[in-house]
């Protein structure tokens, strides 16, 4: 089926009371949950107009009704795709339906998105509430990445008289992702993967002192190494900070110990109810990702 540009009408706008693109950028989050109680008559609403407009045929509206009635604001996720140039509403449904939260809000601001360009934006998003989170305990950022290759988060300390006193790399994953191992056999965040890519941003950068310094101390085995891990279910925002041992061209992942744990490690703050959360350090996490979801 060709879908054709539908070009909604300023009583079509008030009627269903929302602006997808705009509230989005305000607040994808409260938008979804504000959307759920009136999902279903706006679904029927929206599907008669694209009729009358001839964008889909009455056979379609009874099709359409049938699968988007199964997606959660199954309404909001049709009418972005029918006012998007290109974008096949069959299609555009299976992509969505069994993607986590986070993915659902991308395919909202991005109906054509490509999956490669999908991944990206995630990672995107995830990256950028872990910057907040280390930047507020005391890290310095540097750039990590050669392209987009590299340590997702590299960090430094100083101490008073300016020089680098901790080094920390960190590789964020979302959901179920995994640490693979690379072409040349070494696993990332392994020592020897971490010493390379190093040695990548010291090409990139020779003058610049603090690679220098920083692959110093991973020689010298004087760094940490984590894995920033985040994930959504039920409707909860669940955040897993562990450490990696680089062994070689190996790795171990463990939990964190003792004065190894960081205020995300502790049950009270790593389990975010979206709707409901329970304390300020939650509520500015969640700030954070709703941010990082307007940025992208």
């Amino acid at each position: 089926m060709k879908v054709k540009l539908l070009f909604l009408s300023i009583s079509f706008v008030y009627a269903l009371n929302l602006n997808i693109t705009k509230f989005i950028t305000k607040d994808a989050i409260e938008f979804s949950e504000k959307m759920s109680k009136t999902s279903s008559r706006n679904l029927e609403f929206i599907l008669e107009k694209a009729v009358q407009n001839k964008i889909i045929t009455s056979i379609d509206k009874y099709r359409l009704h049938i699968i988007y009635s199964k997606l959660k604001n199954g309404s909001i996720f049709l009418a972005k795709c029918l006012k998007t140039k290109g974008c096949n509403p069959y299609k555009f449904y299976k992509e969505v339906y069994n993607k986590p939260p986070l993915y659902k809000y991308i395919y909202l601001k991005y109906p054509n998105i490509s999956n490669t360009l999908l991944i990206q934006k995630v990672g995107q998003v995830n990256e950028k509430i872990m910057d907040k989170y280390f930047q507020k305990s005391g890290w310095k950022k540097i750039e990590g990445e050669v392209g987009r290759n590299g340590v997702d988060g590299l960090y430094i300390k100083y101490d008073e008289n300016g020089n680098i006193k901790d080094v920390m790399l960190v590789e964020a994953k979302y959901n179920k992702s995994t640490i693979n191992r690379t072409v040349d056999g070494s696993m990332q965040m392994s020592k020897e993967w971490s010493i390379k890519k190093i040695d990548e941003l010291i090409k990139k950068y020779p003058d610049n002192k603090e690679y220098k310094i920083i692959k110093e101390k991973l020689l010298n085995r004087d760094y940490r190494a984590r894995l920033w891990r985040m994930k959504e279910e039920d409707n909860k925002l669940i955040i897993d900070l562990k450490k990696i041992l680089p062994e070689g061209k190996n790795i171990k992942i463990e939990p964190l110990k003792g004065g190894e744990k960081t205020k995300i490690n502790y049950k009270d703050n790593f389990i975010i109810d979206i709707n409901n959360p329970k304390t300020p350090f939650q509520k500015e996490v969640l700030e954070w990702y709703k941010e990082a979801i307007n940025e992208i």
